[in-house]
């Protein structure tokens, strides 16, 4: 890439606005964000009318990374028990580049949304100080100009309008070298249309509420498990409560695991962290012995050692395997306390 020292500039030219929400639909366009630097660690970049994602280093190999940290003020939202997110969008606006120096990146871009874990505070936030975020929950790939690109977040809002889950945010990283810079809460010399906005849909559910959790099945990551805060760390779709690898992803959202929660052996304990493979509870040299075995191979004798659920034994079962052997045990599971 050029040199990114350079000051961004906008090239606003013929941009689209988020669409207009139908009846039945919020719209919130008020919140927070910043978009810390990796170049100046230190740097607060909050209240700025300029936000980027964005991944490079320079001629001289020093790195250039920004991240765009979002969070929307979802308090005009009314929401009842018994409601259901149907759709929720966050649209931003990839409003400039480098393109006035005549420097238009011809790298297709990637933008990633990911949950915000930890509380931030725009005024204060700096890359030395970012707080932590989970796996990529939304992805937009093939990006190759100026326009709307926007994160698929129906679950999330959904957890923070129940309060399942505290209201962070989420953080909008891009693996490439194109220069995607947002327009920001602060960019006043633009049309509040092509602000940071979010777009939520909700309805009443149906189907009921077979568990009696308070949470419509529709909407609920364990309608057959009460769960009323509907937690789900792996955030993989799949509540905690009804997860057989709570803490791993293979939930309807991942494609770890073959078929989502994939239990070969039907111990309750998924196959991406089952790594007792005799049975006995735990896990250690005995089941690596069994496991070696069908490594060589490259095929399962029936044990279970086919751990992705890919049909083949490589490289990527022994990763699964190997932290449980590590650890002494398989899980851990919702499904085995």
């Amino acid at each position: 890439m050029r040199n990114v020292l350079c000051a961004f500039a906008f090239c606003v030219v013929g941009l689209v606005p988020a669409p207009t929400p139908a009846a039945g639909t919020f719209l919130v366009a008020e919140g927070d964000d910043s978009s810390p630097y990796s170049f100046l660690p230190a740097l607060a970049r909050g209240f700025r009318e300029t936000g980027y994602a964005f991944t490079g280093d320079d001629e001289i190999g020093d790195s250039h990374n920004f991240r765009n940290f979002i969070r929307f003020d979802l308090s005009s939202i009314p929401f009842e028990p018994g409601e259901v997110v149907e759709e929720a969008f966050v649209f931003l606006t990839y409003g400039f580049d480098f393109d006035a120096f005549g420097d238009q990146s011809t790298v297709v871009g990637e933008i990633n949304c990911h949950e915000v874990l930890e509380d931030w505070d725009e005024a204060t936030l700096t890359w030395d100080n970012q707080p932590s975020f989970g796996p990529a929950i939304s992805t937009q790939a093939g990006i190759e100009g100026l326009g709307l690109v926007s994160c698929d977040v129906p679950g999330l809002v959904q957890s923070w309008l129940t309060g399942a889950r505290p209201n962070h945010g989420i953080v909008v990283t891009n693996p490439t070298e194109r220069l995607i810079g947002f327009f920001t809460f602060e960019s006043f010399q633009v049309e509040p249309a092509l602000r940071p906005q979010l777009i939520v849909r909700t309805g009443p559910g149906e189907g009921g509420d077979g568990d009696g959790d308070g949470v419509p099945d529709a909407a609920d990551n364990c309608p057959g498990t009460p769960n009323a805060d509907q937690l789900d760390g792996d955030l993989d779709g799949t509540g905690d409560a009804c997860d057989n690898c709570s803490a791993l992803a293979n939930g309807p959202l991942s494609s770890v695991g073959g078929a989502p929660q994939l239990d070969g052996d039907a111990d309750g304990y998924g196959n991406v962290c089952d790594c007792d493979l005799d049975q006995n509870g735990t896990c250690n040299l005995g089941d690596f012995n069994l496991f070696f075995p069908d490594l060589v191979a490259g095929s399962d004798s029936g044990i279970g050692s086919d751990m992705d659920g890919s049909g083949a034994i490589n490289l990527n079962d022994f990763n699964l395997f190997f932290p449980g052997l590590l650890e002494g045990l398989p899980g851990p599971s919702g499904l085995s306390q």
